[in-house]
């Protein structure tokens, strides 16, 4: 199944240790010679993690099917960005594995903006910086909301983003994009009732004790949506089937 992610990644990297110094030895007016990184590591900690638009979650709670909102055409369904490869000013994209969609595959780039604050783009090539979009963030509480702004068919849009989880999935797990993560949070995850059986869900996509099968997808592809009905497949490590 093809999804529609907007993907996008990154490396952590590790905290810097300043160490104090003697009292004897004067003190450099500009500290960045000690940690560079630091307002980039602060955004990198903001932005880590799956996003979902919360126009889709909105949407996604009206209908209850990933078939009907994936055919509204939103401006950019979802972010995800992996703390595990940054290269200078860059946060690269290395969720290949999640088959983001052609148009939604940007990295990240940090800059000093004119008030000489670090500021963020996404950017799919840097060739065409007219194409690149605004990333911006809002934090209330504990809870820290994503905003994009960009231009899609010649109309300046904004999208905000709500967070489903930090950590992105390793190889060797299920690879559950934040769409995915949402809607089976939303629809699957708990525990069900089968002839007696009790059948396990849970959000990375993993079922317990339904036949031979471990792990579940629900399809979110916009192609053809309106003449197919929403599918859910299971897999085992040797075959599949589809409902």
């Amino acid at each position: 199944m093809k999804a529609i992610y907007l993907c996008l990644a990154v490396i952590l990297l590790a905290a810097c240790n300043v160490e104090q110094e003697s009292s004897t030895v004067a003190q450099p007016a500009d500290r960045s010679k000690f940690c560079p990184d630091a307002e980039k590591q602060k955004l990198l900690k903001i932005i880590e993690g799956g996003w979902v638009n919360e126009k889709y979650i909105e949407l996604f709670n009206r209908f209850r099917s990933p078939m009907t909102v994936a055919a509204a055409d939103l401006f950019l369904q979802q972010v995800a960005f992996d703390i595990s490869n940054v290269s200078g000013d860059t946060l690269l994209n290395a969720l290949g594995r999640l088959n983001c969609n052609e148009g939604e595959r940007f990295d990240v780039i940090f800059f000093k903006n004119k008030n000489g604050v670090t500021a963020m783009k996404l950017v799919e090539n840097r060739n065409e910086p007219e194409k690149s979009f605004d990333l911006n963030y809002e934090i209330k509480g504990m809870d820290t909301v994503l905003i994009i702004n960009g231009v899609k068919n010649n109309i300046v849009q904004t999208a905000r983003f709500q967070r489903q989880f930090r950590r992105i999935l390793s190889a060797d797990e299920v690879p559950v994009t934040a769409m995915e993560y949402y809607i089976n949070k939303a629809l699957f995850s708990g525990e069900w009732k089968m002839n007696g059986t009790e059948i396990l869900f849970n959000e990375n996509g993993h079922v317990k004790n339904f036949r031979s099968y471990h792990h579940y997808s629900v399809s979110t592809r916009d192609d053809e949506a309106a003449s197919r009905p929403d599918e859910i497949s299971f897999y085992s490590d040797t075959s599949g089937v589809t409902y």
